[in-house]
């Protein structure tokens, strides 16, 4: 067990950012609160898929099995999904409502997730590297989810505020556990030379996931920001 928690630091970050979430979700959230959390982080498992692009460019991660794709990539994806909603419910409280609906929220979901593949592909068929492809992706779905609801603006803006630093300092205390943690990105690699100890692409990346997934699921759950009040019951308000 000692030489596994050693040796592979992307499966043991992952699942211990896991137990944090669930727990903090169960102190501070509401179960109607959870349900949005846990649901829209669910979604976010799909793209991890395509996490086999970054292999060996951007950087090469230790896995369970030696896979070039693990339980750790959708571990990773649904806990900053998580992570970047549990952020935004907590800072703006009662003002954000949702109409939790399944049907609607798989009908929504189609459009940004074709939208994110066919850019991401695109761009690493034209030779441009994956991160790279994932930036892009990541702007032109901020772009179309705000035509889409240009009022959940400052969603994307309290997701993104709330989201960087925690991602921050939770990389830099993975690399203070585990120090060679930082060796398995490819730092001669643009995205992976480092920016105050964290791969830069690391940071670029989390300042558009912190913007867009708040977007995206305010989008599927037809989100809304109500006017500030003088309320100061600490919750959400859920339509059913």
């Amino acid at each position: 067990m000692k030489a596994l928690i050693l040796t592979h630091p992307y499966l043991v970050t992952t699942i211990v950012a896991l137990l944090a979430i669930l727990m903090v979700a169960r102190i501070l959230l509401l179960k109607s609160q959870q349900r949005i959390v846990f649901t829209s982080s669910l979604a976010a498992i799909v793209p991890c898929l395509f996490s086999v692009y970054f292999e060996n460019e951007y950087w090469s991660p230790t896995r369970l099995g030696g896979f070039q794709l693990g339980i750790e990539d959708a571990l990773f994806s649904f806990d900053t999904a998580a992570t970047s909603m549990l952020m935004t419910i907590l800072i703006l409280s009662s003002r954000l409502t949702f109409d939790f609906q399944m049907r609607l929220f798989i009908k929504r979901s189609l459009i940004p997730f074709f939208l994110a593949v066919i850019i991401f592909l695109s761009g690493c068929r034209a030779g441009l590297n994956a991160m790279t492809s994932l930036l892009l992706t990541q702007a032109a779905l901020i772009a179309t989810l705000l035509g889409f609801r240009p009022d959940m603006l400052l969603m994307a803006i309290v997701g993104l505020f709330g989201f960087v630093p925690v991602y921050f300092i939770i990389v830099k205390v993975y690399f203070w556990m585990w120090p060679d943690f930082v060796y398995q990105w490819n730092q001669k690699h643009l995205w992976g030379g480092l920016v105050w100890g964290v791969p830069l692409g690391e940071v670029v990346w989390a300042l558009g996931f912190g913007a867009m997934w708040p977007l995206f699921v305010g989008y599927v759950f037809n989100g809304n920001l109500l006017e500030p009040s003088n309320n100061r019951e600490k919750r959400i308000i859920l339509r059913k």
